[in-house]
């Protein structure tokens, strides 16, 4: 609860920092080792360990906590699911942080963070897979969502959000075809010069912040063209569609390349 009201709260890098914390505590916890956690789309019957198959059992049941193990077993599943739900909480912050613009640097620093985690992931992974001998049978590690790649699903959400900031062409009159291209012309124009201004100086270089807003708003727009030229196009439309593309689009493309 404290760490999803640091999240509402948008401090969005300690809360972070809190579920790598019990991200790890879960991977750590004996009674999820050699389990697998249910996915949502494969619904399946869960059988607490028993005596017989974990050998670490015995070590926590004492006299008369036969019981312990399956609610043990609940409580560990919880957890996971807890981390989760904090992650898809943490994320839709975050993107609509990306959308708004205060705070990107949260975003990035959070983005940064969990780059770090998943790299110390697969180095653990790696080195116990090497312990292993490459045998993954003798693998009791409890299955992990990590990698998490958080800078993919940051393109992503630019990419949503381009998509939803242009505007639709749903209803173009005949004859309208070059009202409709202006209106867009103009929202790409602006969005990119306030991505220019206000957003490619907060994050680092390597993120390739402007190229990623570029594309996401190019793919928004073809989108688009698809769309309105999917059906049966007035001629005089057809000529402002084709002057649109060749002479004012593709300029601007040049512009901001």
């Amino acid at each position: 609860l404290e760490i999803l009201q640091l999240v509402n709260q948008r401090d969005l890098l300690l809360a972070d920092t809190h579920i790598l914390e019990l991200e790890r505590e879960c991977e750590l916890d004996p009674s999820l080792l050699a389990q697998t956690t249910p996915t949502p789309t494969t619904p399946v019957n869960i059988t607490p360990p028993t005596l017989t198959s974990s050998p670490w059992l015995p070590l926590l049941a004492g006299p008369g906590g036969e019981d312990s193990g399956p609610s043990m077993w609940d409580a560990g599943l919880r957890k996971v699911k807890d981390v989760e739900l904090l992650y898809e909480a943490l994320q839709r912050e975050m993107w609509d942080v990306a959308r708004d613009g205060p705070q990107l640097g949260l975003v990035v620093l959070v983005i940064q963070q969990e780059e770090q985690a998943d790299k110390v992931w697969a180095l653990r992974q790696e080195a116990q897979s090497n312990a292993q001998g490459g045998d993954q049978s003798e693998d009791h590690s409890r299955p992990s969502k990590r990698p998490r790649r958080l800078r993919q699903k940051w393109v992503e959400a630019v990419g949503e959000a381009a998509d939803w900031c242009l505007p639709q062409p749903g209803g173009i009159a005949a004859g309208q075809m070059g009202m409709y291209l202006e209106r867009l012309r103009g929202r790409v124009v602006e969005d990119m010069d306030a991505a220019r201004r206000n957003v490619v100086a907060v994050y680092p270089e390597e993120f390739g912040v402007f190229q990623v807003y570029m594309q996401s708003y190019h793919r928004a727009v073809a989108k688009r063209l698809k769309t309105v030229t999917s059906g049966p196009i007035q001629i005089t439309d057809t000529y402002s569609l084709l002057d649109w593309i060749y002479n004012i689009y593709n300029r601007y493309l040049h512009m901001y390349a």
